[in-house]
């Protein structure tokens, strides 16, 4: 039997009267039963709570992939898509580590781990930029729009024009 104690003798109705159950083990019905737990795919268990550790039916030790274990049970790490930082395309649920797990990021943001972070630009002098493009324009760090003066916009980057001096065609003096 299941029980840790029974109904006193006179308060008893039928065999096996239950007034407690043993860890893992609940009053149904007079009796003590065990409290289920199932194991698949989704939100159900990937490893079920020892039965004698359980205190709820459907308690899990261990959540499927894209899942993860909140207080005993297995839940779906969410995402959302959306404009800005937000994600662009999620992970498939079975390929997320983390609430917004993005797949893809919006134009001007690329996928850090889980996350989109914006490309960063600053300004400064000499080849730092003198302006940066827009974020949505962006498709690496410090992608320039223009530059300093003595230097010009190289792919996305600045970088020095050059003088050669000398015979020939190059300038006589820079």
């Amino acid at each position: 039997t299941s029980c840790a104690s029974c109904k006193p003798q006179n308060e008893r109705k039928v065999k096996e009267h239950c007034a407690t159950c043993n860890a893992g083990y609940h009053i149904s019905e007079a009796h003590c039963e065990p409290y289920e737990c199932a194991t698949g795919p989704g939100t159900d268990c990937k490893v079920c709570k020892p039965l004698r550790l359980r205190t709820l039916h459907g308690q899990c030790s261990a959540c499927n992939p894209g899942h993860y274990l909140a207080d005993g049970f297995c839940e779906p790490y969410d995402c959302s898509t959306g404009e800005g930082p937000d994600c662009a395309s999620c992970a498939l649920q079975d390929d997320r580590r983390a609430e917004e797990h993005c797949a893809t990021c919006n134009p001007g943001y690329y996928v850090d781990g889980t996350i989109c972070k914006v490309y960063n630009c600053v300004t400064g002098s000499g080849t730092d930029c003198a302006s940066c493009r827009r974020i949505p324009l962006r498709v690496i760090d410090s992608h320039c729009a223009s530059c300093n003066p003595g230097y010009h916009v190289s792919g996305t980057h600045c970088i020095a024009y050059t003088c050669n001096e000398g015979a020939g065609t190059g300038c006589a003096k820079c």
